[in-house]
């Protein structure tokens, strides 16, 4: 029985832990991409991108971090991520730009897209919009990769939509539901015990 009780709060304990760093600051400015003149002799564009899109939304409720204040449904986010697959002869991963256009469609309010290359973390851009804005939208985006002598890669085209209102809810996850089943983990075999006990006597 200890040893189940053991492992019940060791169960808890991390997945507190899990949610306290999925409830890390995440949110800053985009990082900006530079030529680099020690590659001022590479004249091969990247290949073209295969591209990936998704559409996020989460609430930054928090005890610490970013914001001071503890709302049920406040602190939203919301914003089109593109995922992006693309490797050049000579610049590294980590150092390529990755250049959004808008092409055609009815994009979400406010949504925000850099005129020029940036960066991406580990090949993945993030396009914010108004988190409020719960209407259906379908746009085109261009996406050509950069590499780091201002070489343009083909573009891809790629078209993201939502068709379906989101309800409010938090990207981390929620501990205390996991805190309760492990709770309900330790004393589920201990009232079998008793009905055991009770059907002998």
């Amino acid at each position: 029985m200890q040893g189940r009780m053991l492992i019940a709060l060791a169960l808890a304990s991390t997945l507190v832990d899990m949610s306290r760093i999925a409830d890390a600051c995440t949110i800053g400015p985009t990082p900006e991409f530079a030529v680099d003149a020690a590659y001022s002799d590479d004249m091969t564009p990247p290949p073209t991108p295969t591209v990936t899109a998704e559409v996020y939304r989460g609430d930054l409720t928090k005890e610490h971090g970013c914001s001071e204040t503890r709302s049920s449904c406040g602190d939203k986010y919301a914003g089109i991520e593109l995922r992006i697959t693309s490797l050049d002869d000579r610049a590294p991963f980590d150092k390529l730009g990755y250049h959004v256009r808008y092409v055609s469609g009815d994009s979400p309010s406010k949504l925000k897209i850099v005129d020029g290359p940036v960066l991406g973390f580990g090949g993945s851009v993030k396009l914010p919009f108004d988190p409020d804005d719960e209407s259906d939208f379908a746009v085109t985006l261009e996406v050509s990769v950069v590499d780091l002598n201002g070489n343009y890669s083909e573009p891809t085209i790629v078209t993201v939509s939502e068709d379906h209102l989101m309800s409010c809810s938090a990207s981390q996850v929620d501990s205390r539901m996991f805190v309760w089943l492990a709770v309900g983990f330790v004393l589920w075999p201990r009232r079998r015990l008793r009905r055991t006990h009770r059907v002998r006597t």
